[in-house]
């Protein structure tokens, strides 16, 4: 048995019989729904399903059999995987559980809906901005005809690279004679 695993059933042994609640208050279900959203939303690393039973099973920990979590992650973890979580299923309100499970995963299908939807907007939008450009562009290169392009490029091999420099002395020149 790891020292981890000790640890853990001392502290199944040491909570004796803890109060249980049957029925969670409107706050307290809205409060269970909004961290299990939290914990398999995460901002850096996006959607995470593979902690929405974890998120589940310690919300009913905390919320239902107000059991105290301890900081580290690694420990609330293995705690929510202990008989102590089966336990406290066999008080509670299994409709209403039932009931913010069913919430949690419409509230996720809806967001998952929503940020495929922002995706698919923004996708149009920048293929919209690219159309834009594209137009843009052609319309431009309609003047320059075949021979402008040549001089352009034997100027670009008669004078090398250009520098800021010798471009804005360039427009200069070109300005003063006319």
């Amino acid at each position: 048995m790891t020292n981890m695993e000790e640890k853990m059933e001392m502290n199944a042994v040491e909570a004796k019989e803890p109060e249980i609640t049957y029925t969670l208050s409107a706050v307290d279900m809205l409060n269970f729904v909004e961290d299990v959203m939290a914990t398999v939303f995460n901002e850096e690393y996006g959607y995470m399903p593979e902690f929405l039973e974890y998120a589940i099973r310690f919300n009913v920990m905390t919320r239902y059999g107000h059991v105290e979590m301890p900081e580290d992650i690694q420990e609330r973890y293995m705690l929510t995987y202990n008989d102590r979580y089966r336990q406290i299923l066999e008080y509670v309100n299994i409709d209403q559980l039932d009931n913010i499970i069913d919430a949690i995963d419409r509230k996720i299908e809806h967001r998952l809906d929503l940020e495929h939807a922002d995706a698919e907007r923004k996708l149009n939008e920048m293929t919209q901005k690219m159309n834009d450009a594209v137009e843009m562009i052609s319309g431009l290169t309609k003047e320059i005809s075949p021979e402008d392009i040549k001089k352009l490029a034997s100027a670009l091999a008669e004078h090398g690279p250009f520098d800021e420099g010798k471009i804005v002395q360039a427009y200069l020149d070109k300005k003063t004679e006319s």
